[in-house]
């Protein structure tokens, strides 16, 4: 999961989608078995011959799909790429390397996260003009073929329909593949070069840290490394980056616009010059920005996430900000008090897999009582529990930003440090009045008199470990869901990661190529294209179809939305209750079951999002998915391809 809903397993595939997938194909074939055997029946005029004529031609069926000759396949696919070629598709290459050289004029590299502008913008276009050339190839191939009679030469020849059809679906595949192959080479560079760039910094862009001679003495004596200078770098692609600069010489560069940089302190044997920092023989060099492009494998926290109100009770829901339709609750509180938190707990965190801390990102959201300072940042704490003793530390203090992606690092180790046990208490059900205990059962103080602690050997419990999230400010508070806080366990490499986004555009163009080569077996041209751009839109709408048709959308189905529309009704209220709102309701009911139907049908082109969506926010795109939509993709290719061949065995196109 990394967006508002999941993405199923591979054991939720085989248990769930594939029993809707396997019903519907038994039902589509047990419908033209039927209609095969009476059509049968009909056309001899007699039982006997139109049983025997309809075993033949289930025989026949049979042949033609499962002795295929793969040679003839391939050929009737170099025709369909031949065609392609003649027809100029590679003028739909040549229209996006035009695009791509005027693009960088219109986007904005100065917003808060360019990266996501530049990568919509290449995947967005990658599909739009993918699908349409999909579109074309596929719903105007045979219609134009049989319309010129160009393909009585083949059909005359011992080539089966079935190698028709296969033929024509691989042939638009790959042409297709090989030009989205193209588009994703160019993004990459694309989007890498327009967004690579550097820093300034100056001497007056540095403050040093004031201490006193006992702090100075007491950092030396302890060999604690301490702050020396801090402050900003020179504005680049309208955004600079705050960097603190410690005794050792590192120097330490905070993330902004979704990336980073590295800074070198350098000795030099020259006179100091008006942009040298620190000592007169010290410059700092700001190297090119790196993580513009990010594959980050995360680990969420099982489910739920719980919010600890102000008594110290966890419940499901946080502070209700008003926003509508947001699925994540508020953090804060306007008495101040320390017993408002998010909680999630994690599993399986082993210090095999963070030998060098916990690393925590978060995407938060922010919402402010009142204004005051809006530049000043709202500050929050994460602590860290231990979900079997209860033993709590406050690990980090940092700044938040709304909605822009903060990664901080727990450390492996606590020094001079005050724990506390913390209880949790959870709403029983059966009493909503009281609360229970959820762990520890009592508290043991004997925990709390350490001052120095180990992340691993104090505060994870088999693996488990518990992150709290507060705000400090207040009257201020921090939206927060279970996704918006997650550890970032790895980082898989993006170059290959960057193709695998492209996955989900050429699932789509399959699945547009091979309902455009069924619908073009029966229909002509023109009507196959308005026909495939309609199931396009239905697979992009699918979502609001299936709800629709289950009854789940404000204002009812199609029929009670319709008369709601033409009576200026309230969509909350209620319809009256007469003769003609339940005949209403009935032909809704009706319509509901066919929208079901065609929900079956209908491939969910949504679904592919995932891939772009990851790919956007900088997120490794897992095997797993890929798996998933694969099998799920080939779910659809296969059943078309029958009903495709069927009907153009049946048409006779040359006879």
């Amino acid at each position: 999961m990394i967006f508002d809903k999941p993405v199923p397993t591979l054991a939720e595939f085989f248990t769930h989608n594939s029993l809707i997938w396997l019903l519907t194909i038994g039902v589509l074939v047990l419908v033209v078995t039927m209609v095969g055997f009476f059509a049968s029946l009909i056309r001899y005029g007699n039982v006997s011959k139109g049983y025997q004529a309809f075993v033949q031609g289930v025989g026949n069926v049979f042949g033609d799909l499962f002795f295929l000759s793969w040679k003839r396949v391939w050929a009737i696919a170099r025709l369909a790429i031949k065609e392609s070629v003649r027809r100029r598709v590679l003028f739909i290459f040549v229209v996006f390397l035009v695009i791509l050289m005027f693009a960088g004029w219109f986007l904005d590299k100065t917003a808060v996260d360019p990266t996501e502008i530049y990568l919509t913008f290449v995947l967005s276009m990658s599909t739009y003009l993918i699908l349409l050339l999909a579109l074309f190839l596929s719903a105007f191939s045979l219609p134009n073929d049989i319309k010129s009679k160009t393909i009585y030469t083949i059909v005359t020849k011992p080539v089966r329909s079935s190698e028709i059809i296969l033929g024509r679906i691989f042939g638009f595949t790959i042409i297709g593949t090989v030009l989205l192959c193209c588009m994703a080479v160019l993004s990459y560079f694309f989007v890498s070069f327009q967004l690579q760039h550097t820093h300034t910094l100056a001497k007056k862009d540095l403050v040093a840290q004031k201490y006193s001679p006992e702090e100075l003495s007491e950092f030396q004596n302890t060999g604690k490394l301490y702050v020396t200078h801090s402050g900003t770098t020179r504005i680049a692609n309208g955004h600079r980056h705050n960097l603190t600069v410690f005794s050792d010489g590192s120097i330490q560069v905070e993330s902004a616009n979704g990336h980073t940089h590295e800074a070198v302190a350098k000795n030099i044997d020259s006179n100091p010059a008006t942009d040298v920092v620190g000592t007169s023989y010290t410059r700092y060099t700001i190297s090119p920005s790196k993580d513009i492009l990010q594959a980050r494998v995360p680990r969420y926290a099982v489910s739920p996430m719980f919010f600890r109100d102000e008594q110290g009770i966890d419940r499901l829901k946080g502070i209700d900000t008003g926003h509508e339709w947001n699925a994540r609750g508020g953090i804060g509180s306007f008495t101040g008090s320390t017993n408002v938190a998010g909680i999630w707990t994690f599993e399986n965190v082993r210090p095999e897999r963070f030998p060098d801390g916990i690393p925590i990102e978060m995407k938060l959201g922010i919402y402010r009582t009142y204004k005051g300072d809006m530049e000043k940042r709202i500050q929050a704490s994460i602590s860290v529990r231990n979900p079997k003793t209860g033993l709590s530390v406050e690990a980090l203090i940092f700044p938040t930003d709304e909605f822009i992606t903060k990664s901080v690092l727990i450390p492996l180790e606590f020094h001079d440090v005050t724990a506390k046990i913390e209880q949790r208490k959870a709403i029983n059900e059966n009493n909503p009045a009281g609360a229970h205990l959820v762990t520890p059962e009592k508290e043991d103080d004997s925990l709390t008199l350490k001052r120095d602690f180990n992340l691993f050997d104090d505060f994870v419990a088999d693996g488990k470990v518990e992150v709290w999230l507060r705000c400090l400010d207040e009257q201020q508070f921090i939206e927060a869901s279970l996704y918006d806080l997650y550890l970032r366990e790895s980082d898989a490499p993006v170059v290959p990661n960057f193709f695998k986004g492209y996955f989900g555009i050429w699932m789509q163009m399959i699945l547009v190529i091979s309902f455009g080569v069924l619908l073009s077996t029966f229909l002509g041209g023109p009507v196959t294209m308005v026909s495939l751009f309609g199931v396009m839109i239905a697979g992009f709408s699918k979502t609001l179809l299936m709800d629709i048709a289950f009854g789940k959308n404000l204002g009812g189905g199609a029929f009670e939305s319709l008369i709601r529309m033409l009576t200026q009704s309230n969509l909350m209220d209620d319809m009256n209750k007469s003769w003609g709102a339940a005949f209403v309701i009935m032909l809704d009911k009706v319509s509901g079951g066919l929208l079901i139907v065609m929900g079956q049908i209908i491939p969910p082109f949504s679904d592919f999002a995932y891939y772009e969506q990851a790919l956007q926010k900088g997120f490794d795109v897992p095997l797993s998915w890929m798996l998933v939509h694969g099998l799920a993709t080939f779910g659809y290719v296969l059943p078309i391809f029958v009903v495709g061949y069927i009907i153009l065995k049946n048409r006779e196109v040359a006879k």
